[in-house]
């Protein structure tokens, strides 16, 4: 494996995991909103709301830095495979078939 392969490999792996991670923050800010309701459609006392209130607060303040994250990490694959375009015979075609994968899910989540 080559260079060429190698960073776009790498520049792959990390998008994919912080646009997965991206993914989980949002579905964990919809499972503690219906706690947080559920809480409160059943009278629940106002200590336990409150609790409930700062965890969907302190999971949603995860959510922009994420976005940040995930967009640099896109910046940086698309960078590296337009290094890479002199190179493209030295990198497998499911490598970049990969990244162009992840270069997708990744805009669909921050586009």
């Amino acid at each position: 494996m080559g260079d060429a392969e190698k960073d776009v490999k790498l520049a792959t792996g990390s998008l994919k995991r912080l646009a997965k991670e991206l993914r989980m923050y949002g579905k964990e800010v919809a499972t503690e909103e219906a706690r947080l309701q559920k809480f409160k459609d059943a009278g629940e006392e106002g200590a336990k709301i409150r609790q409930q209130e700062t965890v969907v607060q302190e999971t949603r303040i995860m959510i922009p830095d994420l976005e940040k994250k995930v967009k640099g990490a896109l910046a940086k694959l698309n960078k590296v495979l337009e290094e890479t375009d002199a190179e493209v015979d030295e990198v497998a075609e499911e490598v970049m078939e990969a990244a162009k994968e992840a270069i997708s899910d990744a805009n669909t989540l921050v586009g």
